[in-house]
Protein backbone atom coordinates (compact mmCIF):
# COMPACT_ATOMS: atom_id res chain seq x y z
CA UNK A 1 0.00 0.00 0.00
CA UNK A 2 2.95 2.61 1.07
CA UNK A 3 5.36 1.22 -1.80
CA UNK A 4 9.09 3.59 -2.12
CA UNK A 5 8.05 4.19 -5.61
CA UNK A 6 5.22 3.81 -8.46
CA UNK A 7 4.96 4.33 -12.29
CA UNK A 8 3.04 7.21 -13.97
CA UNK A 9 0.27 4.39 -14.78
CA UNK A 10 0.04 3.26 -10.90
CA UNK A 11 -0.39 6.84 -9.97
CA UNK A 12 -3.02 7.58 -12.30
CA UNK A 13 -4.80 4.06 -11.41
CA UNK A 14 -4.74 4.85 -7.02
CA UNK A 15 -5.65 8.45 -7.65
CA UNK A 16 -8.52 7.22 -9.73
CA UNK A 17 -9.38 4.50 -7.02
CA UNK A 18 -9.10 7.91 -4.69
CA UNK A 19 -11.10 10.01 -6.13
CA UNK A 20 -13.84 7.41 -7.03
CA UNK A 21 -13.65 6.42 -3.08
CA UNK A 22 -13.92 10.16 -1.87
CA UNK A 23 -17.10 10.58 -4.22
CA UNK A 24 -18.63 8.01 -3.09
CA UNK A 25 -17.97 8.65 0.72
CA UNK A 26 -19.71 12.05 -0.38
CA UNK A 27 -22.36 10.64 -1.99
CA UNK A 28 -23.16 8.79 0.93
CA UNK A 29 -22.72 11.28 4.02
CA UNK A 30 -24.76 14.13 2.31
CA UNK A 31 -28.25 12.43 2.18
CA UNK A 32 -27.64 11.84 6.17
CA UNK A 33 -27.49 15.77 6.98
CA UNK A 34 -31.42 15.77 5.20
CA UNK A 35 -32.91 12.34 6.87
CA UNK A 36 -33.64 13.81 10.70
CA UNK A 37 -35.16 17.13 11.29
CA UNK A 38 -32.12 18.03 13.84
CA UNK A 39 -28.85 16.36 12.43
CA UNK A 40 -25.96 15.70 14.93
CA UNK A 41 -23.37 18.01 14.72
CA UNK A 42 -21.16 15.64 14.08
CA UNK A 43 -22.43 14.93 10.95
CA UNK A 44 -21.47 18.52 10.06
CA UNK A 45 -17.91 17.62 10.96
CA UNK A 46 -17.65 13.98 8.55
CA UNK A 47 -16.76 16.20 5.28
CA UNK A 48 -13.83 17.23 7.48
CA UNK A 49 -12.73 14.44 9.42
CA UNK A 50 -12.97 12.70 6.33
CA UNK A 51 -10.48 15.10 4.16
CA UNK A 52 -8.20 14.45 7.62
CA UNK A 53 -8.08 11.34 6.99
CA UNK A 54 -7.81 11.05 3.06
CA UNK A 55 -4.64 13.75 2.46
CA UNK A 56 -1.88 11.68 5.18
CA UNK A 57 -3.00 8.51 3.46
CA UNK A 58 -2.74 10.40 -0.18
CA UNK A 59 0.76 12.23 0.44
CA UNK A 60 1.67 8.24 1.83
CA UNK A 61 0.44 5.78 -0.79
CA UNK A 62 0.65 8.26 -3.71
CA UNK A 63 2.55 11.72 -3.57
CA UNK A 64 5.72 10.90 -1.74
CA UNK A 65 6.36 7.70 -3.90
CA UNK A 66 5.64 9.20 -7.09
CA UNK A 67 7.72 12.12 -6.59
CA UNK A 68 10.50 9.75 -5.26
CA UNK A 69 9.98 7.89 -8.68
CA UNK A 70 10.95 11.11 -10.29
CA UNK A 71 13.92 12.08 -8.47
CA UNK A 72 12.39 15.24 -6.58
CA UNK A 73 12.72 16.09 -3.16
CA UNK A 74 9.41 14.95 -1.39
CA UNK A 75 9.30 18.27 0.55
CA UNK A 76 8.28 19.97 -2.75
CA UNK A 77 5.05 18.35 -1.83
CA UNK A 78 4.56 21.47 0.11
CA UNK A 79 3.58 23.12 -3.05
CA UNK A 80 0.22 20.98 -3.01
CA UNK A 81 -0.71 23.95 -0.38
CA UNK A 82 -0.72 26.76 -2.56
CA UNK A 83 -4.05 27.04 -4.77
CA UNK A 84 -3.17 27.00 -8.33
CA UNK A 85 0.40 25.56 -8.20
CA UNK A 86 -1.28 22.27 -6.81
CA UNK A 87 -3.25 22.03 -10.12
CA UNK A 88 0.40 22.32 -12.06
CA UNK A 89 1.95 19.91 -9.37
CA UNK A 90 -0.30 17.31 -9.90
CA UNK A 91 0.20 17.50 -13.84
CA UNK A 92 3.61 17.63 -13.25
CA UNK A 93 3.32 14.18 -11.06
CA UNK A 94 0.87 12.58 -13.73
CA UNK A 95 3.35 13.51 -16.45
CA UNK A 96 7.15 13.38 -15.63
CA UNK A 97 8.92 10.19 -16.60
CA UNK A 98 11.03 8.18 -13.76
CA UNK A 99 14.26 8.63 -13.38
CA UNK A 100 17.00 6.80 -15.18
CA UNK A 101 18.43 4.28 -12.36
Amino acid sequence: MFPKEIRRVQYLVRLLILIVSVGVIAALTVPLLHLSDEPSPLLYLLPVIVFLVVVPIRLAALDIPRIRSIGWSPWLLLLFLIPGINAIMQILLLVMPPKST
